[in-house]
């Protein structure tokens, strides 16, 4: 099954935003009102957060066959200030990241999570991840962090054209007929095939 609504052009919906600091408003940009921190299309989704560190995100699920291997990408604009013409962006920590979680969980705390970073600088910037999935549906989320030690007066996320690339899972052998199974080895993944013994 496909990303939905990639760009946000129909809206928030099926992606549900989250915050790990206190919470931020969320909203669209949309260029049919004068925005202009869309990537892609018309508009894009954004966070914004007054006197205080913003860190907020969206997920997504999405059907998959175990074993594939994915690829999800993004795009973010990550702002300091109102001004995208004087964006101070640089002068105080900054992250955008992109992460999958291959068992399908929603909680971008856990373990789970692989995630891709880069820094924000003055213009847009992209964060890919792959991974390979372990159950019949994973987890993409967006992730925005602006300020640390100390709160920016306006921070802004902007985050737009997501893609998720899906390569289907190896088949097996012909006339193979044993199950395999993928282990996690903590830096790679490994297929496990449990093959009967037959008769000399």
């Amino acid at each position: 099954m496909p990303l939905i609504n990639p760009s946000y052009e129909d809206g928030l919906f099926p992606w549900t935003p989250y915050h790990l600091a206190d919470p931020a408003e969320v909203n669209l940009e949309d260029r049919a009102t004068g925005a202009r921190l869309v990537f892609d299309g018309q508009k894009s989704l954004r966070f914004v957060q007054k006197w205080q560190v913003l860190h907020s995100g969206a997920y997504q699920r999405v059907a998959v066959t175990p074993g594939a291997r994915l690829t999800f990408q993004a795009s973010a604009y990550l702002l300091y200030g109102d001004n995208p013409d004087a964006n101070q962006i640089e002068s105080l920590f900054s992250k955008f990241r992109v992460g999958i979680d291959a068992t399908g969980g929603v909680e971008p705390r856990s373990d789970s999570v692989r995630w891709a970073s880069t820094p924000g600088q003055v213009g847009w910037v992209t964060a890919r991840v792959s991974e390979i999935a372990l159950a019949e549906a994973v987890t993409v989320f967006l992730d925005g962090q602006v300020g640390l030690d100390w709160a920016p007066d306006l921070a802004v996320a902007v985050f737009d054209a997501c893609a998720l690339t899906i390569f289907s899972a190896p088949a097996p052998a012909p006339g193979a007929d044993f199950p395999v199974t993928i282990r996690d080895a903590g830096d790679h993944y490994e297929l496990v095939a449990r093959i009967p013994k037959t008769a000399p």
